[in-house]
């Protein structure tokens, strides 16, 4: 098998879980895989005891903000990119989504 789509989650602190690194093969978008493996995060989360999983991006990544708000996540503050102005680079946003398990 080859690796098609990878996630990552690092500890920021005793309560706070970053996603990072939320990426899938272009041949392999718009299967479901960012969101399912977004789920996995979150899952790990709450097994962990973790209240919340949060994650950074930039405001000019509309498709991964899109993604995100469709998994749960909600706008926690945004932030002027700090280091240089480039067009590309706008604000950094930081996203987050509580652990809470949810019954649907």
């Amino acid at each position: 098998g080859k690796v098609v789509a990878l996630a990552g989650a690092v500890r920021h602190d005793n309560h706070r879980l970053e996603m990072v690194r939320v990426i899938v093969h272009p041949a392999m978008r718009r299967h479901g895989l960012a969101l399912e493996l977004c789920d996995k995060v979150l899952g790990f989360g709450r097994t962990h005891n973790y209240r919340e999983v949060f994650l950074v991006t930039l405001s000019s990544f509309a498709p991964a903000r899109k993604l995100y708000a469709r998994g749960g996540y909600q706008l926690e503050k945004l932030v002027p990119y700090p280091y240089m102005v480039i067009p590309f680079l706008s604000d950094i946003v930081y996203l987050s989504r509580k652990c809470e398990s949810t019954s649907s």
